[in-house]
């Protein structure tokens, strides 16, 4: 009789735990089995594209996952994305903990860059090696410029013409970029130092001058009946204090000076006049 007692007790005790415990939901059963599953959402204005949800196993990695044709008129290939604006790309190698929704979106094609310049030309950045369509590059400019190249030397792509500062969005393809010298042209104006004579009516040097590297240009004297030709002064005209190379020295030139020849090796400034100096003919 006892024994019955105790076991009669035991079992209620049993019973109100298994109660307490349904009630408070602390009763959690693991399920080692347990699935995600991968839903793709694909916007109408791509086209009628449908494709099956896959389903995972909790934790396990995404892996690739199907995806439409590449059109290759437009440069372009699918891709998935976790948000609607088709920014953050999925990544197949990370391991899938819940239901997930991608989305449907393209990606530009990413095409190869090769270069041609001078092996003594140093450049602001590394050479970017790929750009992808649809986004383009800026390419790095030299630092450096070498004896027979000017500063504002820059990028041409092989087979064109024009210069490029960059990859622009819409190239496509493997691309390669030649560093090109460009040609400096120098304005120098002149004028007489008299007062109603003409500056043209005095001299016979060039007003637009187009710089060859180490070239030095001579300058020719004034003429003027009753005066006898003193000297060209070359004056600044900005407060930048432009370096030259003058009558064979580097020169910052910051205030007027007596030139008779002006060297482009070196010359930082594109624009200055030259006033014609005269002494009283005896």
């Amino acid at each position: 009789m006892k024994r019955s007692l105790a076991c009669i007790c035991l079992l209620i005790l049993l019973c109100t735990a298994l109660v307490g415990c349904a009630e408070t939901g602390t009763v959690v059963r693991p399920n080692e089995n347990a699935k995600v599953a991968l839903s793709f959402a694909v916007d109408e204005s791509w086209g009628e594209f449908s494709f099956e949800p896959v389903s995972l196993d909790k934790g396990a990695v995404g892996g690739a996952l199907p995806l439409p044709t590449v059109d290759a008129a437009d440069y372009c290939e699918w891709a998935w994305f976790y948000d609607t604006e088709c920014k953050n790309l999925y990544d197949p190698t990370t391991t899938v903990q819940a239901d997930t929704t991608l989305y449907l979106g393209q990606i530009g094609k990413v095409y190869c860059l090769s270069y041609e310049h001078p092996e003594d030309v140093t450049f602001t950045d590394p050479l970017p090696q790929t750009y992808r369509y649809g986004v383009g590059v800026s390419l790095p400019q030299a630092t450096q410029t070498p004896v027979g190249y000017h500063k504002q030397s820059t990028w041409k792509c092989e087979g064109q013409d024009s210069y490029w500062l960059g990859v622009p969005a819409s190239a496509h393809g493997d691309l390669t970029l030649v560093w090109h010298a460009v040609a400096i042209e120098y304005s120098i104006g002149y004028a007489s130092g008299i007062e109603g004579v003409a500056a043209s009516a005095v001299h016979g040097n060039p007003t637009v001058y187009t710089v060859e590297m180490g070239d030095t240009l001579v300058l020719e004297p004034a003429r003027y009946s009753g005066r006898t030709f003193a000297g060209w002064v070359l004056y600044p005209q900005s407060s930048t204090h432009p370096e030259f190379v003058v009558n064979g020295e580097l020169t910052v030139i910051d205030e007027p000076m007596y030139v008779t020849s002006l060297s482009f090796e070196a010359i930082t400034w594109g624009q200055f006049t030259l006033v014609a100096t005269w002494e009283e003919a005896q």
